[in-house]
C-alpha cells in the first residue's frame, strides 16, 4: 500500500511539475517574442554631436553585458544587470556593435562614444550616449550590429532627426550599414 501511495504521489508531482516546467520558457517567449531595438538619433547642430537614445530589451542587454563582465572579471560571481554594470561595459559594447563613422574627403573615421547613462526597467532599457562628430561633414555612416550575434531574427530600427527632417532606417543580418546625411 505504501508503495502505491509513493507512485501516485510521484505521478501527481510530475503531472504538476511538467506543465510548469514547460510554461516557464513559454512565458519568457511571450514576454519577449520579437527581437527589436529602437535608436532615436538627433543631430545637435550647436554641439555638432549625434545624441542617441537607444531602447533595448533588458534580457538581451543582460546577455551581452554579462558576457563582457565574465570576460573581464577575475572572480566568477553571479552577474546582475544593474546601472553600475551597464555604465561599466556599455561604451565598449556600443563601440563594437553601434559604430558611427564620419566621412570627410572620401576618408572614413570611427567616432568615439561618450556614455551619458541609462534607465533600466523590467520591460525595456534606455541607453543614452552621444557621439561628437569632430567636424562639419554632413555625411555619417552607422554600422548597427546590435544583438545580431544573439538573435537570428533581430531587427534594429533607427529614427534619425535633423532639425525638422526625419528619416527611418532598419538594420538586420542582411543590412548593417546606414548612411546618414545632414542636409
Amino acid at each position: 500500500m505504501l508503495l502505491i501511495e509513493a507512485r501516485v504521489s510521484t505521478v501527481f508531482v510530475t503531472a504538476l511539475a511538467l506543465p510548469f516546467g514547460l510554461l516557464v520558457p513559454m512565458a519568457y517567449a511571450a514576454l519577449h517574442p520579437n527581437h527589436v531595438s529602437l535608436a532615436e538619433i538627433e543631430f545637435n547642430s550647436k554641439t555638432r554631436s549625434l545624441e542617441v537614445s537607444l531602447c533595448v530589451f533588458p534580457e538581451d542587454l543582460e546577455q551581452v553585458i554579462g558576457k563582457l563582465h565574465s570576460k573581464n572579471s577575475d572572480i566568477q560571481d553571479d552577474f546582475c544587470l544593474n546601472e553600475s554594470n551597464v555604465n561599466k561595459f556599455a561604451t565598449r559594447w556600443l563601440s563594437e556593435e553601434f559604430s558611427f563613422y564620419i566621412i570627410q574627403d572620401g576618408v572614413k573615421k570611427k567616432l568615439p562614444v561618450r556614455w551619458v547613462g541609462c534607465e533600466l526597467d523590467v520591460k525595456k532599457s534606455w541607453l543614452y550616449f552621444e557621439v561628437k562628430t569632430n567636424g562639419k561633414s554632413p555625411k555619417f555612416e552607422l554600422e548597427n550590429k546590435l544583438f545580431l550575434g544573439l538573435n537570428d531574427d533581430q531587427t534594429n530600427h533607427v529614427k534619425f532627426k535633423y532639425g525638422s527632417d526625419l528619416q527611418w532606417f532598419q538594420a538586420n543580418n542582411k543590412t548593417t550599414k546606414i548612411s546618414l546625411e545632414v542636409k
